[in-house]
């Protein structure tokens, strides 16, 4: 299915982007029946519509939900929120995401939400991809 492997694949690219950055939070791809601890990001696939029909290409509307324990302070929500969307404000963000199995034509519309919650921050990156469920050869 489309959305699991887009959840997957950008999943992937944020442990590696948060590990190398030296951030301390975990990366969940669509529902997850772990107990999470904060700070975490949640990817989730909010909508995918194939686009032309019958073509197999879909436009996907990704969110990246930030979550951060209000107790913890506003710069460790900052930090990560700013992370997660330098992580995906970039010219190649495409190619960085396509995978064996999953290829990317183009991510665009990176923009970031705030959404408080009570004693849990909720904030997110919100993009959109243009993306196919296989492997494509230049």
């Amino acid at each position: 299915m489309i959305a699991n492997k887009a959840a997957e694949s950008i999943k992937a690219y944020l442990d590696e982007y948060l590990d190398d950055a030296e951030i301390e939070a975990s990366v969940y791809a669509q529902k997850s029946e772990e107990d999470k601890a904060s700070p975490y990001v949640v990817v989730q696939v909010t909508s995918a519509q194939e686009d032309p029909p019958f073509t197999g290409n879909y436009i996907v509307e990704i969110e990246c939900g930030i979550r951060t324990n209000s107790q913890s302070g506003k710069t460790d929500s900052t930090t990560l929120e700013q992370a997660i969307f330098n992580s995906l404000a970039i010219d190649d963000l495409a190619a960085q995401l396509t995978v064996s199995g999953f290829h990317v034509f183009g991510a665009f519309g990176v923009r970031p939400e705030f959404n408080p919650e009570g004693q849990l921050w909720t904030d997110s990156v919100n993009f959109t991809l243009y993306c196919c469920p296989s492997t494509l050869s230049a």
